[in-house]
């Protein structure tokens, strides 16, 4: 009989730590109940993370999450579907948080320019960066129509992991926008910057 968590109302990053707790104890298989696509994907992405099986059942506007312990695989097997959970590896590389859609404090016409221009810079020293990670009005740079998106495609293909802020895409209404990366929560937002040996806020 599979444990039952009711996440639906939580915003991240409360139901990847419900569904962590429930593993952590040792829970035989549980199932989560989330009402929001953000969440959704990034409990998915935790439990693949965890060497879990995971299938997803669509009841009216909750997603129901069957994590199947009992079928868990070894450690160093890769989660399906590519869904890695990326952390920091301690190579000394840099993870950059960008907070806002503009680059410092004044003129917006200079912000955009500016955010431009850095981004754009970054792609020449990618080599030394291992995250870009957007919130709040950051995640605006990783739509279809920002003008840097063509700069993040090419960091992405340059093994930078750029991740926005779920919970800030529906804040604005976004998470079908999104054109580069991939959705991420609050918890491995705090994991990766806790456990990188340099970061940047911007």
């Amino acid at each position: 009989m599979a444990t039952i968590i009711d996440a639906r109302g939580y915003n991240c990053p409360q139901p990847v730590i419900m569904t962590k707790k429930a593993i952590d104890e040792g829970m035989q298989n549980l199932t989560t109940v989330v009402n929001q696509k953000s969440s959704l994907e990034n409990v998915k992405r935790f439990a693949k993370g965890q060497g879990f099986e995971v299938e997803v059942e669509e009841k009216n506007s909750d997603y129901h999450i069957h994590i199947f312990k009992g079928q868990r695989k070894p450690a160093t097997e890769m989660p399906a579907d590519n869904e890695c959970v990326c952390k920091a590896d301690g190579n000394g590389k840099l993870a950059i948080l960008i907070t806002d859609k503009l680059m410092g404090k004044g003129d917006s016409e200079l912000g955009e320019v500016l955010i431009k221009a850095f981004l754009y810079s970054l792609v020449e020293i990618s080599d030394r960066i291992s995250h870009l990670i957007f919130v709040n009005s950051g995640v605006f740079l990783a739509l279809r129509d920002s003008q840097v998106i063509e700069h993040l495609e090419t960091l992405q293909k340059q093994d930078v992991n750029i991740f926005s802020c779920g919970t800030c895409l529906d804040f604005y209404g976004l998470s079908e926008q999104l054109a580069v990366g991939r959705v991420t929560n609050m918890y491995e937002i705090a994991d990766i910057l806790t456990s990188s040996s340099k970061t940047m806020t911007l």
